[in-house]
């Protein structure tokens, strides 16, 4: 039997007409009565008794109509419920990230995000590795630089731009480089975490054209972070991106130098599965997150 039927004979029975039911339902009235009688004879009983002028229920179709009104009102319930499930964001929300980003964003964006949702809960994972969001039961992941996935939803939502720095201290004991040649005689603090990426050249761009610059030093990190803690410290020059250097550059314990020469600069997106509804809690938090990022200084202006 098709619960639908059940439904269906639900409202003409409340109705008292087949075409007052058909007008409620949207369907023709040949439709709904044929589908009344299909239901009869499934069952094999009489629910209905039809004259002319009128249309009578029979004691058995009485009693089925109060299963009928039941399921009814159960459906009812499921779909207030489905509803709210679309339009509330609710539930965990699984959210991977590169470390650096990770650390230096979402800890106070994640807070001011749970208190303007307070159904949803958040778990964050910080890694290198390039998560299988699908696979691994994630809802969405920042990445830095260009994407390799194309089957993903992707918001660019700012940018790696990359320059120079060093602290007031090694500049005042050391001197600063006029040009990227001069960058050899300097201690350089390298970073090591792109397996693709040589640690000891530095790529530069300026007016002049690109440059690769032969750089060496006593420390490699895998984490960009931790090369702008040791260029604080006054360990030598960092190559590093200015979203991670902008507060400090703003307190005065990092300056740029080298300021007409930048590193290469690449995207940095938020990814989600590619699905036909996005849930209301990733929705919410890519909102969030792109207004937060709205006030982020990504480059030097």
């Amino acid at each position: 039997m098709d619960s639908s039927d059940l439904l269906l004979f639900t409202q003409v029975a409340q109705s008292g007409s087949f075409s007052q039911a058909a007008k409620r339902l949207g369907m023709p009235v040949s439709t709904v009565s044929r589908r009344v009688a299909a239901l009869e004879a499934e069952l094999g009983v009489s629910l209905l008794i039809r004259t002319t002028r009128s249309l009578r229920i029979t004691e058995t179709g009485r009693a089925y109509l109060e299963h009928g009104r039941a399921i009814a009102v159960e459906l009812e319930k499921a779909e207030a419920l489905a509803s709210g499930l679309a339009s509330t964001p609710q539930g965990t929300l699984k959210i991977t990230a590169a470390n650096d980003f990770g650390n230096r964003f979402l800890g106070g964006m994640v807070s001011r995000f749970l208190k303007d949702h307070p159904k949803v809960g958040v778990e964050v994972v910080l890694t290198e590795r390039v998560v299988d969001l699908v696979g691994e039961g994630f809802d969405l992941a920042i990445r830095m630089g260009e994407l390799e996935d194309s089957s993903l939803l992707a918001k660019r939502i700012g940018s790696l731009e990359m320059q120079v720095y060093a602290s007031p201290a090694y500049l005042k004991k050391h001197g600063s480089p006029v040009n990227p040649s001069d960058l050899k005689r300097f201690d350089c603090v390298r970073f090591g975490g792109d397996q693709d990426l040589d640690a000891d050249v530095w790529h530069l761009s300026g007016k002049a054209g690109d440059i690769r610059v032969p750089v060496s030093g006593r420390i490699l990190a895998n984490h960009m972070s931790l090369v702008r803690d040791w260029v604080m410290a006054g360990e030598g020059l960092g190559l590093m991106p200015h979203f991670l250097c902008a507060e400090e550059v703003e307190s005065g314990r990092l300056k740029v130098v080298l300021k007409d020469w930048h590193g290469p600069a690449g995207p940095i997106h938020v990814v989600y599965p590619n699905q036909r509804f996005v849930s209301p809690k990733v929705r919410a938090f890519v909102e969030s997150l792109i207004e937060a990022c709205a006030e982020v200084k990504w480059k030097i202006r």
